[in-house]
């Protein structure tokens, strides 16, 4: 039966983290609707550089699948671009877009609870008082489904340390290590998801 859900996002940071995905799962199909253009949006967003912190409004824009084979490194969704505005404490301005490739359904396909994808090597350039560093990062993020009157909201929780992939020097002070993150999005427009 289609349901409509509320979709609650938390980012897992450490993708060896992830369990594999279930062979029962990797055969079901979940489905999206109306699927296509999203945004997920944030008022607030902060980052933590080992005690430096930025915190921006934030506005992701892409194109949600409207299937999804449930096998590890299918695509759930393409993310085009990455905005920050009305920063304080320093800004951060986003290189690239990043893909959200499938990793593990929670529960059943006829009991779901959510589902793992992990998001590709994002790059951004972070300039603060104290530094100025071009950082690459990948992550994970778990999503997860309950039943909603008529619309999903998005959160993503950053509860761990980002896996750091590069980092690059750009001024006098080195790049911190630690990338700690934690705020929350909303998505946009409405969706409905069911498995088959």
């Amino acid at each position: 039966m289609r349901s409509t859900t509320r979709l609650l996002v938390s980012i897992a940071c450490a993708l060896g983290a992830l369990a594999a995905a279930s062979g029962a799962a990797a055969a079901s199909t979940m489905f999206f609707e109306p699927a296509g253009a999203i945004e997920a949006a944030s008022s607030s967003v902060t980052f933590e550089f080992e005690g430096t912190n930025v915190t921006c409004s934030m506005l992701l824009r892409g194109r949600l699948n409207s299937s999804v084979t449930m096998r590890e490194g299918e695509r759930v969704a393409s993310i085009s671009s990455v905005t920050s505005s009305a920063c304080s404490g320093g800004t951060i301005t986003w290189l690239a877009g990043i893909e959200w490739p499938w990793k593990q359904l929670l529960g059943t396909p006829e009991s779901p609870r959510g589902f793992l994808v992990y998001f590709t090597p994002l790059a951004f350039l972070v300039e603060t008082l104290l530094f100025r560093c071009l950082y690459e990062i990948r992550g994970g993020m778990l999503m997860t489904l309950s039943e909603g009157p008529g619309h999903i909201v998005v959160r993503i929780d950053y509860l761990q340390r980002q896996e750091i992939l590069r980092s690059t020097q750009l001024g006098f002070v080195g790049c911190p290590r630690g990338i700690v993150a934690s705020g929350s999005f909303t998505l946009r427009p409405e969706q409905s998801t069911h498995i088959v």
